[in-house]
């Protein structure tokens, strides 16, 4: 009995250690191509980067698609 708790509490112990991050890795922030798959950094960002903070590939998106808002042309004088 000892025995079958011991493998079920290390089953979920395994079960629930980070699992590595699920955001493929971009070589390109301003041509985000994930799968053969042309997105923008938006669409990249709701997909793979939603509550992860930490990662690497969602902080260069995001701060890629932050200055290319900042950058564009069609914003009123002054903003």
């Amino acid at each position: 009995m000892k025995t079958k708790i011991q493998i079920i509490l290390s089953v979920i112990l395994l079960a629930s250690c980070n699992k590595p991050d699920s955001v493929p890795t971009v070589d390109d922030v301003n041509n985000i191509m994930v799968d053969g798959n042309k997105m923008t950094p938006s669409q990249f960002m709701e997909k793979y980067c939603y509550g992860k903070t930490d990662n690497e590939t969602c902080l260069k998106v995001s701060q890629a698609h932050k200055k290319s808002f900042l950058n564009n042309k069609s914003l009123p004088k002054g903003w």
